[in-house]
């Protein structure tokens, strides 16, 4: 088989993050394409988008993908950037986590940081629902906030 075969498959044949299913695809959702991998292959240097209504909604960024079994896939080096319909960006990278395709949920262990405009927070892990966009992150945590925009009083 062509060694790039399957980076272009994951281009053309399937998305990450997936948050609606074509009708042409069964309801699994996340990258389609992993019906064409065996468990163990190893696909490197990743970039995934998902769009909701037309509107970027995701960014992923990957060194490796590797798949483990048809339901989960490893990632190292994970990097990813939600955005938000009022132009709000979060920013998430871990050095591992794997991607539940049934759950849609990605669970990292080792550090991990969640960064935007108004706060970093660092911890030992993560767990996100990629549907909702909600999660949390193991600890312990180190968090800064930042105040923006917020107007000065004197007493």
């Amino acid at each position: 088989m062509i060694r790039w075969l399957p980076a272009m498959l994951l281009l053309l044949g399937g998305y990450a993050l997936s948050a609606e299913a074509s009708s042409a695809v069964p309801a699994k959702r996340g990258f389609s394409v992993m019906r064409y991998l065996q468990p163990g292959n190893v696909l490197k240097t990743i970039r995934t988008v998902r769009y909701q209504e037309h509107r970027l909604d995701a960014e992923m960024w990957l060194h490796t993908l590797r798949l483990i079994d048809a339901s989960h896939v490893l990632a190292d080096a994970l990097k990813a950037v939600l955005h938000s319909p009022d132009g709000r960006e979060t920013r998430i990278s871990a050095r591992n986590a794997v991607y539940d395709l049934d759950a849609e949920m990605i669970r990292s262990e080792g550090e991990a940081m969640l960064d935007d405009s108004q706060f970093t927070a660092v911890g030992t892990g993560f767990s996100l629902d990629v549907n909702t966009k909600r999660g949390f992150l193991i600890g312990p945590v180190r968090t800064t906030f930042s105040v923006r925009g917020a107007a000065a009083t004197q007493p």
